[in-house]
């Protein structure tokens, strides 16, 4: 059972990331050799610097009947770890929703897994994120929001956690769309990450993208 000790904030304001009224911007040629294709750069907003990762994932539409379906299992918390199995950069050692669905449709998850890093070569990383339903993109047919939380936190069989370890903040969107294609969903994830470590955020932009590459995937069945 989770005990919720105290009154939980959100890391930062949500970042305005994507306008509602813009089409995913899918890279030409992303799908010409692979069913996904990713970019990073190193943004500054508001005086913070994050790394944002950019993931765009083509879904074999006979899969999934639409992607609702698909997300459904993207919101399965407690399976991620057998999702997410014999990954090279990623290693997920515990995950589950925390809280029964809200009436807006809003999850809490918290996961603790180890994602290989430059310097450190493995980075533990333990937090509790919200996942919130939001108006998707032109042409998208479902979307969420999510962001990590700050907060002191209790979860059956894990240690006491406050804040978040590994990371500072974990925030972005994903977004799906019916029939990108003939024959394919799109998934579009876009991500922002700050590590714990200052400073080190070009150093770390690529092996958190190979890491995000590696879950998303997972998650979605595409491995």
């Amino acid at each position: 059972m989770w005990n919720f000790l105290k009154s939980a904030v959100l890391a930062v304001s949500t970042l305005t990331i994507l306008s509602a009224n813009a089409d995913i911007p899918v890279p030409a040629g992303c799908f010409a050799r692979d069913n996904k294709c990713s970019n990073w750069s190193v943004v500054k907003i508001d005086n913070q610097k994050y790394v944002n990762v950019r993931l765009f994932v083509q879904v074999d539409a006979e899969e999934y009947e639409d992607v609702n379906e698909l997300i459904d299992r993207y919101m399965d918390f407690d399976n991620w770890k057998s999702y997410v199995a014999d990954t090279a950069n990623i290693q997920i050692h515990h995950s589950q929703k925390i809280n029964p669905t809200a009436t807006d449709g809003t999850h809490s998850h918290y996961i603790h897994y180890t994602m290989k890093a430059p310097v450190v070569r493995w980075q533990v990383v333990r937090e509790v994120a919200k996942y919130s339903p939001i108006d998707p993109m032109a042409g998208a047919d479902v979307a969420y929001k999510f962001m990590n939380l700050k907060g002191y936190w209790e979860v059956e069989g894990q240690p006491p956690l406050r804040d978040s370890e590994g990371v500072r903040y974990f925030g972005g969107e994903i977004h799906a769309k019916n029939n990108h294609q003939d024959g394919y969903h799109l998934v579009y994830l876009n991500a922002f990450i700050q590590p714990s470590m200052r400073g080190v955020n070009r150093i770390a932009a690529p092996a958190i993208t190979r890491a995000l590459n590696d879950m998303v995937v997972g998650l979605i069945g595409q491995q």
